[in-house]
């Protein structure tokens, strides 16, 4: 999910498929937002160039991306703190991405997916998928509290709470407009 092959470390993601597929993991790749250049192609990958959540039918069609998928897997290159992260968690779907920007304050390894190192290649990232996936228990624990996070602090009314309380604490109460 995301613009921009590079930055979103579309290259790492394709290696991770080949990885998946050369351990004997029956994996698919899918592709939304960004077109891979013509050297990444491969018949387990899907590419879907955009997707726009302000249209009713193609929101669905994202959500239904989330809800049939088992990782969001995102070695992002230069992101803050992207939002498809929340988004993923919202259906209970582990984030699997790289340690830059503010993807560690996201992502807590083992609560809500992973973070590796940013000089991970694909194959970290496959073998961290594999020993996730094929251990149900995890897996499941890891949905789980996956959904958690984004109902206790990755959503916008937990966002809406703790700027109320910061302003609250900088503003005198005489100021305060309700």
């Amino acid at each position: 999910m995301g613009v921009g092959w590079e930055r979103k470390g579309g290259a790492i993601t394709f290696e991770t498929l080949l990885k998946l597929e050369e351990m004997g993991i029956a994996a698919e790749l899918i592709i939304c937002g960004t077109i891979p250049p013509g050297e990444f192609a491969h018949e387990k990958m899907v590419v879907i160039p955009f997707l726009d959540k302000n249209d009713e039918r193609q929101s669905k069609e994202i959500e239904k991306l989330y809800m049939m998928s088992d990782f969001l897997l995102l070695p992002t290159r230069a992101d803050c703190t992207p939002f498809v992260f929340n988004e993923a968690n919202a259906f209970g779907l582990p984030v699997i991405t790289a340690d830059t920007g503010g993807v560690p304050d996201m992502i807590r390894n083992g609560e809500n997916g992973y973070v590796l190192p940013y000089s991970a290649r694909g194959s970290e990232y496959a073998q961290m998928i594999a020993e996730i996936y094929q251990d149900n228990q995890h897996y499941t624990a890891l949905v789980q509290s996956s959904r958690a996070a984004f109902e206790s602090r990755l959503n916008w009314d937990t966002w809406g709470r703790a700027v109320k309380d910061v302003l609250l604490k900088v503003i005198s109460p005489a100021e305060v407009f309700v």
